[in-house]
């Protein structure tokens, strides 16, 4: 990978999150998200091929959500919007050995609130050599029972018809404030992770 498509993946990556930091429209009047909390991963499925048929994950995979059997729900507040953060340990007291008990992890979080579920997007756009490869990542979080918690991946890429594939540098990056039409995107990936809290 070239030096220049590093650059747009790092650029892409950090403009998602500022976006969504000061685009979150949930403020923290309403106190402590009832997420919050430590977590016990129970059941971890993938679909790799496709979002369809998904498959119990039984092997190692770095671009899974979740990859360790523990996992804290964080809340902070930034400008004024509540965000949740998934961050992962492998014991329980890992995960409450924090310097700073407010940080959370950027890499797998939630700004938007939709009913009981809260909802987040991260979007990326490479371009190497003579195509652009955009992709559309929504997490969700949402519960089952007072206890349990569902946590999903979801991507979308453009498939390589749409005209992004032609794009050059610029508008490759440009994908990022203007992403491409619904039906020029597919679901390229899923994942679940079922976790219940842990008393």
């Amino acid at each position: 990978m070239s030096s220049q498509s590093v650059m747009a993946r790092w650029v892409a990556l950090v403009l998602a999150a500022a976006g969504l930091m000061l685009g979150g429209c949930d403020d923290d009047d309403e106190g402590e998200s009832p997420y919050v909390g430590l977590y016990a991963v129970e059941g971890h499925t993938l679909s790799s091929m496709g979002c369809d048929d998904p498959m119990d994950l039984v092997d190692s995979c770095f671009r899974c959500v979740l990859t360790k059997p523990y996992f804290k729900i964080k809340q902070a507040s930034f400008f004024g919007a509540t965000i949740l953060s998934a961050v992962e340990c492998d014991a329980v007291d890992a995960c409450d050995d924090d310097d700073d008990p407010d940080t959370i992890d950027l890499s797998v979080f939630f700004s938007e609130r939709q009913g009981d579920g809260w909802y987040g997007d991260t979007t990326l756009a490479v371009h190497a050599g003579a195509s652009c490869d955009y992709t559309r990542t929504r997490y969700h979080l949402d519960s089952s029972s007072p206890d349990v918690i569902t946590v999903r991946r979801v991507d979308h890429t453009n498939t390589p018809e749409s005209a992004s594939g032609m794009l050059d540098s610029d508008a490759c990056g440009d994908l990022i404030d203007t992403p491409p039409d619904e039906g020029d995107l597919v679901c390229d990936e899923t994942e679940t992770v079922t976790a219940r809290r842990v008393e």
